[in-house]
C-alpha cells in the first residue's frame, strides 16, 4: 500500500497523555483559578482525581475560544499599529514644517525689477 505525504497543518493535532492516567488523553481544561498552572485533564482526573468537583470545559472549546480571544487581539493591535503610523507621518510632517525643510510653495522670487 502506498503512503501519502500530508502537511502538518492538515494533520490531526493528538491529544496530550495524562502524566497521571497514561493510557488516557487530556481532554478537558480545569476552569478552577488555583488550577491555572496545570489545567488539562483526563476524565478520571476531573471525575475522580486532584479536579473532581472543579468547574471544567471541553479542550477544544477553551482552545477555540483563546484562538477567538487572540484573533481579537491581534486586530486591535493591527489597527492600533495603523493608527501609531499614521500619528508618527504627521508628526514626522510637522517636524519637517518646524524645521522649515518644507518649503511651502509660494511666488518665484526672481531678479528684482523696480
Amino acid at each position: 500500500a502506498k503512503h501519502r505525504r500530508i502537511p502538518l497543518s492538515e494533520k490531526p493535532r493528538e491529544k496530550p497523555v495524562c502524566p497521571y492516567h497514561t493510557s488516557h488523553v487530556m481532554e478537558f481544561t480545569c476552569l478552577q483559578e488555583e488550577c491555572a498552572a496545570a489545567p488539562l485533564m483526563c476524565y478520571i482526573c476531573k471525575d475522580y482525581g486532584r479536579h473532581k468537583g472543579h468547574p471544567h470545559n471541553l479542550l477544544e472549546l477553551e482552545a477555540e475560544t483563546v484562538r477567538s480571544r487572540m484573533a481579537a487581539a491581534v486586530q486591535k493591535m493591527k489597527k492600533f499599529m495603523e493608527e501609531m503610523s499614521d500619528t508618527n507621518r504627521r508628526l514626522e510632517q510637522a517636524l519637517r514644517e518646524i524645521r522649515g525643510t518644507e518649503v511651502e510653495p509660494g511666488p518665484e522670487i526672481g531678479p528684482e525689477t523696480e
